[in-house]
């Protein structure tokens, strides 16, 4: 990638998570989740494939996490691979295609959500995971 088109792009970016106007501060002066949304700026500068993610929205307030969700589902739309590991279930909900649902080193569930809804009869992502570590912890709802 040509050195004028990583500006391009990183002002894009900087511009759609909201750090454009923070973009010449220090970053070990930036709250943790502006830190977080320039981590996503950093790791998708090179314009990659494959993007793992490990609790992206840890930090963020409301606003900062619409932006992160609106640019992981522009992401997916563009043919990306996104592999995140999240303990905030509702955006699990909202984001996954596939789910992989570990309890103590354990597989207990792999497949779509719709599956995992339709295996556990419930609503929610959140209420069946419930059920589903709840079976196997003997009905304790351990998260």
């Amino acid at each position: 990638m040509s050195a004028s088109l990583k500006k391009e792009r990183s002002k894009t970016l900087l511009t759609e998570l909201g750090l454009w106007e923070a973009r010449h501060k220090k970053l070990r002066s930036y709250s943790k989740g502006m830190q977080q949304r320039a981590n996503f700026v950093l790791a998708l500068l090179n314009d990659p494939q494959l993007l793992i993610l490990d609790e992206p929205m840890s930090g963020l307030d409301p606003i900062g996490r619409g932006q992160i969700i609106d640019l992981i589902q522009q992401l997916k739309q563009q043919g990306k691979t996104i592999l995140f590991c999240s303990h905030i279930l509702d955006d699990v909900d909202r984001l996954a295609d596939q789910l992989l649902i570990l309890h103590k080193g354990i597989v207990l569930f792999t497949g779509p959500p719709r599956d995992l809804l339709a295996q556990q009869q419930a609503e929610t992502i959140e209420t069946a995971f419930l059920q589903l570590v709840g079976s196997v912890e003997g009905g304790h709802h351990a998260a």
